[in-house]
């Protein structure tokens, strides 16, 4: 495997190339710098931190993951990287959703998932209940990350370096058969409030919207079913969140109550950045 098609993989850019294209250099992913002074051998496929360390492949993955040889191999192999020159048509289709092919899903338990969850306070309970490990193929590279599936029965996928979806869809609706809705923007920003209140579902029916974009869709949905009496928003505190607050209240007003419960937190962009600053306190 070539270190540059890992550094890839996770979602690390080269800089520039010197020495025609044998040195490519980064910025340090093993710490925090502005100035690319990480550089691999494409030749020799070693690397080399101008800040302390250097090695070949499996030294780079113990070292960014803190792992040891055993964890690293691990890693590499649920990866499935295959290095090759990408062809035209992988080039060309990378940009476009097409390129993002759903291979399977099955119950969220792989450690590096549940870490970057817990990097955003999420408990391993709360996300295995719902959420899935998601296995997926994009511009024909294997990648995995956690994901919540939409209503058009695709997957909406996250992990460290990429947000996506295999079917694009307005949301994901959990339902309960109540008239009330609860509207939230992320999927963890939903976590996160089910954490806040120490529950772990709402006694509502709830939308995860997964882009402010589809908020307008949504929308026209609950004027054409008449059927919720009461919507609850957990927008994003931003420009865009206050905007389409104030737009659902005024398209919904003949319908149905909206009450915005971004109050709880103000000062924050969202419910999971709230939510981490509290685990930070305690």
């Amino acid at each position: 495997i070539r270190i540059i098609d890992l550094l890839e993989t996770l979602g690390i850019k080269a800089q520039h190339t010197t020495h025609r294209g044998n040195q490519v250099w980064y910025c340090s992913p093993l710490r925090e710098e502005k100035k690319p002074s990480f550089t691999v051998n494409v030749s020799d496929n070693c690397w080399k931190d101008f800040g302390g360390d250097g090695g070949n492949i499996l030294d780079f993955v113990m070292a960014y993951h803190n792992t040891d040889l055993q964890g690293a191999l691990s890693f590499l192999d649920d990866l499935h990287i295959i290095s090759a020159a990408p062809t035209i048509r992988q080039v060309r289709s990378s940009n476009n959703d097409n390129s993002i092919i759903f291979q399977k899903a099955q119950p969220l338990v792989y450690q590096v998932l549940l870490d970057q969850l817990a990097e955003k306070g999420i408990r391993v309970d709360v996300a295995q209940l719902h959420l899935d490990e998601i296995y997926y193929l994009n511009a024909g590279k294997r990648f995995f990350g956690y994901g919540m599936k939409n209503d058009k029965g695709g997957y909406e996928i996250h992990n460290k370096f990429f947000k996506g979806a295999t079917l694009k869809s307005p949301s994901t609706l959990i339902g309960v058969d109540n008239n009330r809705l609860t509207v939230f923007e992320g999927m963890t920003d939903f976590l996160s409030a089910l954490q806040h209140y120490n529950i772990m579902a709402f006694q509502t029916d709830v939308v995860i919207l997964h882009s402010i974009a589809f908020a307008k869709a949504l929308i026209v949905d609950i004027q054409a079913s008449q059927q919720y009496r009461t919507v609850y928003l957990y927008l994003d505190n931003d420009r865009a969140g206050q905007e389409t607050t104030t737009l659902f209240q005024q398209e919904l007003s003949e319908y149905s109550k909206v009450k915005a419960m971004n109050g709880f937190y103000s000062g924050y962009k969202d419910v999971n950045e709230f939510w981490q600053a509290q685990r930070e306190k305690v």
